[in-house]
Parts: structure tokens; C-alpha cells; sequence
């Protein structure tokens, strides 16, 4: 996929998409477990580059502390905690040009388990 239509087009062809914005798009995941993640695609330009983010709801920012968040994103592989509007997210980053099916998907999925995982682990409850 090498630009944000055909991520769109593609997105809004596999998922349930719940949210539709110019540049971004909003999807909700049932969890085997029962529980449910919400899951926000955005498109983010970068030095004349698109690229898109995937971020995941983990908590609202008092429910953890500065220095515990920072241990946590310090042991993620890839993408990291960011808080937005007082929540603390999960995000992940990719370059749209040359971007695969895979490059999206396999993240994707991989941010809503995860973020799922802190969200129980922080909160204890399915907020998101």
C-alpha cells in the first residue's frame, strides 16, 4: 500500500470500521476472552512521508505512575506509551510507502492483545 486511500479502502474491506474521519479511522475488536479493544488508525504525515499510527487505549492517565509507564514502554520490542487527552495509549508506527498487508496486520493485532493486556494489568476492568 503506498498511500492513506488504499489503507482505508483495505481497512474498511477486513475490519468493522466504527469510526470514520478524514484521517482516521476508529475499529472495535472482541477478544476471545470476552472482553473487547478499541483501536484507533491514523494517518500522520512526517517530513513529506505518510505514515500511519496504531493506537490502543490502556488507561486514563491516574492510573499509573509517570515512572511505572516509562518502565513499561522502556520493555516493549516495538511502539511505546503515549499519553493524548489524558490518556495513556499504546502506539505503534509505520511507513505507508511499501507497506504490506502483513507490515499492517501483524501490528495491528498484536496492539490489541497487548493493549488489552495492560489495560487488564493497570485497571483491572475493560474500559476500552
Amino acid at each position: 500500500m503506498a498511500s492513506w486511500d488504499e489503507l482505508r479502502n483495505y481497512i474498511e474491506s477486513n475490519y468493522a470500521v466504527v469510526a470514520d474521519q478524514l484521517d482516521m479511522l476508529g475499529l472495535d475488536f472482541g477478544l476471545d476472552n470476552g472482553r473487547t479493544q478499541k483501536v484507533l488508525i491514523r494517518r500522520t504525515p512526517l517530513d513529506g512521508a505518510e505514515w500511519v499510527q496504531i493506537l490502543t487505549p490502556v488507561c486514563e492517565e491516574g492510573d499509573i505512575e509517570p515512572r511505572e509507564a516509562l518502565v513499561l514502554s522502556g520493555k516493549m520490542i516495538v511502539g511505546g506509551l503515549v499519553l493524548l487527552d489524558g490518556t495513556i495509549y499504546f502506539r505503534h508506527s509505520l511507513p505507508l510507502k511499501d507497506l504490506d498487508t502483513d507490515e499492517f496486520d501483524v501490528p495491528l493485532h498484536l496492539a490489541v492483545g497487548f493493549g488489552d493486556r495492560l489495560e487488564q494489568e493497570i485497571v483491572g476492568v475493560d474500559r476500552y
